[in-house]
C-alpha cells in the first residue's frame, strides 16, 4: 500500500484527476518484482473521482490469476477505481 496526494500536476481541465494518472498509480502500487512486467490487459473500472488535495490509499492484491489495484479515500470509505492487470 502506498499514500499519495493529488497535485496540480495531476488534474486535468475537468478539475479532478485525469484519467491516465490512474494507472500510473497503478503501476506505482505493484510490488518490484512485477512493475516492469509486460501485462496483456489491463482493466481500469471508474468508480469515483479524484480532485485536488485529495489523498488516495493504493492497494496490491493477487487474486484468481489478476494483479489488481484498488484505489480509495485516505479514509477507506471511498473507492475511487480498480485496475486490473491481466498476463
Amino acid at each position: 500500500m502506498y499514500d499519495y496526494q493529488i497535485k496540480r500536476r495531476d488534474i486535468d481541465t475537468n478539475h479532478h484527476v485525469n484519467n491516465l494518472y490512474y494507472l500510473d498509480f497503478a503501476f506505482d502500487a505493484l510490488p518490484n518484482d512485477l512493475w516492469q512486467v509486460y501485462f496483456d490487459n489491463i482493466e481500469i473500472i471508474y468508480k469515483k473521482q479524484i480532485k485536488l488535495d485529495d489523498t488516495i490509499k493504493c492497494f496490491y492484491a493477487y487474486d484468481n490469476n489478476q494483479h489488481i489495484v484498488t484505489i480509495k479515500s485516505e479514509d477507506l470509505s471511498v473507492v475511487h477505481a480498480i485496475i486490473k492487470f491481466y498476463q
